[in-house]
């Protein structure tokens, strides 16, 4: 049926006018899912005998003839479109999966794949699932959907540098890299500029970067810093291998701090730096696992929560060359909290720079897979929050109060602010927040 803007055409007035003319509805069936020659891929499983012609694997033949096997197969697509299923029961030598077992573990929380995914694979994967549940009478015990959550993953891009004239691709050894007020240039051998642009990465643009090369330069755990903290997972990652330098000296700049914790691990004492520095990995802690749940996975604010707080950690450590430093009662100044601050910031790096992430928790003699605790020192600290004390919606004070403080007891700490007002009509408190009066 063609539907121009406003007006329908339905199938009987396009017969009529057309003088009887018959419409008829076409289909595309896309057959290279199902035969292709290729050496791998999911194999079909179908003999054939020369005498009887194809038979399967469940049904019998006289085997008089000559017996061969079907050459072509299937996409990859077929397998990967139930295996997630086969995952929840791997084991299992009678069936493809468990009903129990797939009941326990589906459906897949996230689902992560390009954006072609959206229209091929994730198509395939939930038409296969729900025909295995009708096929199966499973509809009433598994979920409806085998995926919860789509995450549309960004495509890796790198410059291309292309002749203005031919508009063709210029592989790295026919321009030259200049700058030029600041910003860089191609020149071409004849004095022309090439045209630069960000294109996804393939061969064909000569734009691919090997990541085997990156990771002999400058290691994994830099590498992966790089790819993660470029940019949020659903947009595109612009490569610029100047980035994984930076990372290079982040994770030396850790391992460093690790080793000047250390000179002074003997010799801590109380400092007023413990209470900063505990709040410090707290507030990194709770970002940190906000920002990898599953609602959001915004990696690069991660990493940036934990660059942050080595800041921090740096700021509270004498230098490696200064002397020893002590304060007028002859303590060491090195605050306590260090050490298991570096080690929760060791176990909230694991998930990106794994290597390095255990080689400080060799040195911090921590294990770095295990989720980083809150409560880091045993200075008797008491975790806290500011909550405002307002009139009429009108901040007039602060007080600071243990989380989760009842509204008694907020009053009681809000009393000399609020002492003198006669005509409160009610008290609005929301907790950690704010106590509002209202007169």
């Amino acid at each position: 049926i063609y539907k121009p803007s406003s007006i329908m055409y339905n199938e009987q007035d396009l017969i009529k006018s057309n003088g009887g003319l018959k419409v008829e509805k076409t289909f595309k069936m896309r057959d290279w899912l199902i035969s292709r020659q290729r050496k791998w891929g999911t194999p079909i499983p179908v003999k054939y005998c020369s005498e009887h012609g194809p038979f399967t694997s469940d049904t019998t033949c006289c085997l008089n003839g000559t017996i061969s096997f079907e050459t072509d197969t299937m996409d990859t697509f077929v397998d990967s479109s139930w295996y997630f299923m086969r995952f929840c029961d791997p084991r299992n030598q009678n069936l493809m999966f468990s009903p129990e077992q797939v009941k326990m573990w589906m459906p897949v929380s996230v689902y992560v794949g390009g954006v072609e995914h959206a229209i091929l694979h994730l198509l395939y994967a939930r038409f296969v699932y729900k025909f295995l549940l009708d096929e199966f009478g499973l509809n009433n015990l598994l979920p409806k959907e085998p995926f919860e959550r789509l995450l549309t993953q960004g495509m890796v891009m790198g410059r291309t540098f292309k002749c203005p004239d031919s508009q063709r691709y210029l592989n790295p050894g026919e321009y030259e890299l200049s700058q030029t007020s600041g910003t860089e240039v191609a020149v071409l051998p004849n004095g022309k500029p090439a045209l630069i642009d960000w294109e996804k990465m393939s061969k064909s643009k000569f734009n691919g970067v090997d990541p085997v090369m990156m990771v002999d330069k400058y290691g994994v755990d830099a590498v992966r810093l790089a790819i993660l903290f470029k940019a949020p997972a659903e947009y595109p990652l612009y490569w610029d291998e100047r980035d994984v330098k930076g990372h290079v000296r982040f994770l030396t700049r850790l391992l460093s701090m690790a080793q000047n914790v250390l000179r002074f691990d003997n010799r801590e004492s109380t400092h007023t730096g413990d209470k900063a520095i505990n709040e410090a990995v707290k507030d990194c802690i709770r970002q940190v696992e906000r920002d990898m749940g599953i609602e959001k996975h915004q990696f690069h604010t991660a990493i940036a929560a934990l660059m942050k707080l080595s800041n921090k950690l740096s700021s509270c450590l004498p230098k490696s060359d200064d002397p020893i430093i002590k304060d007028s009662n002859n303590d060491y100044k090195r605050p306590k909290a260090l050490k298991p601050a570096l080690q929760a910031l060791a176990q909230m790096l694991y998930p990106f720079a794994p290597y390095t992430a255990c080689e400080l928790g060799e040195m911090l003699e921590c294990d770095v897979t295990e989720r980083p605790n809150l409560l880091l020192t045993n200075t008797n600290h008491q975790e806290t929050t500011v909550i405002s004390v307002q009139v009429n919606g009108k901040t007039i004070g602060k007080v600071e109060c243990p989380i989760g403080s009842d509204q008694a007891k907020v009053e009681g700490m809000a009393r000399k602010y609020v002492e003198k007002l006669t005509d409160k009509k009610r008290i609005v408190y929301v907790p950690d927040r704010v106590i509002n009066y209202v007169v």
